[in-house]
């Protein structure tokens, strides 16, 4: 009789070459592996390998086999995740929005951890902060990494997840890499690119608010490219503008605006209602324990 285990034993063998190789990673004996080998062909009733020469080279029959047995081992491993996720309540879909500020640099760390431990593909989506908060609530996302907002009255359940520094840049062209230290006076008469979110924020649009002249985009990086461009200077996540300083097409300038702060906090947001699957408990553990680092490291 063959049974999934007789497939995977199979599919190592054609994949080493050999049964030893085979045997040796799967933690088996040479023996064990060829005699399951030979059932699998009396059962079948056709020679799968051509052990001539030393090796285990797949035979035409074998080959038309390999192609299914792979098939097959790969809908068993489906079902066999699918019933640990009911099983453990695990999550079938998570899906995560983000703001217009938050790099996905920050949150991707995270994402890939989780997929590795539980074979689920979580899916990120980028909208403003007032929009992620609208679909967190018709819950159409699970949950929403937004920087926080003193005069949010959101009824979502936040928790303090990271502080992210900040930088003021510019064009490598531009008339502000001409002084040592911008002035007040000098930074309002240059165009500022701002996201929507720094705009719609009430804290952030109080404090980055600086030029007379303003240009709204929706997320970080194309404010990056319009001040690659020398369209104008911005405030940026230094997670964000790392790349693109090091790669030289935007710098750094100093600037003697005391009213524009150094960091802004992150939250994530879920409903207080929101039942927390492993994943997403997972995801909420790494994140707050991250921010405990950052605030007493």
């Amino acid at each position: 009789m063959m049974n999934i285990e007789h497939l995977k034993i199979f599919i190592t063998s054609a994949d080493f070459g050999s049964f030893s190789a085979a045997a040796r990673h799967l933690s088996k004996g040479t023996t064990t592996v060829a005699v399951t080998v030979g059932k699998l062909e009396d059962y079948l009733g056709c020679t799968l390998f051509d052990r001539s020469g030393g090796k285990a080279n797949l035979t035409e029959e074998g080959k038309k086999l390999y192609d299914m047995a792979q098939q097959v081992c790969w809908q068993a491993t489906r079902l066999e995740n699918s019933i640990s996720r009911m099983t453990t309540q695990q999550e079938s879909q998570i899906t995560i929005g983000l703001d217009g500020i938050v790099p996905i640099s920050f949150i991707q760390p995270f994402i890939d951890n989780i997929e590795t431990e539980s074979q689920l593909e979580i899916s990120l989506i980028r909208a403003s902060a007032k929009r992620l908060l609208h679909q967190l609530e018709t819950g159409d996302i699970d949950a929403a990494i937004i920087v926080a907002d003193a005069f949010n009255t959101s009824g979502t359940e936040f928790y303090h997840i990271a502080n992210l520094d900040l930088t003021t840049v510019c064009s490598p062209d531009s008339y502000l890499t001409d002084e040592d230290v911008v002035s007040l006076e000098a930074l309002t008469l240059y165009r500022q690119i701002m996201t929507e979110d720094q705009v719609t924020n009430v804290s952030l649009s109080s404090q980055h608010t600086v030029s007379s002249d303003v240009w709204v985009v929706e997320r970080c990086d194309e404010q990056i490219r319009l001040v690659e461009q020398d369209l104008g200077w911005a405030i940026l996540p230094k997670q964000s503008a790392k790349v693109f300083l090091e790669a030289g097409s935007i710098v750094e300038f100093h600037n003697a605006v005391e009213c524009v702060p150094t960091s802004i906090p992150l939250e994530l947001r879920v409903q207080p209602s929101f039942k927390r699957g492993p994943v997403m408990q997972s995801l909420l553990d790494g994140l707050c324990k991250e921010a405990k680092g950052q605030i007493h490291g």
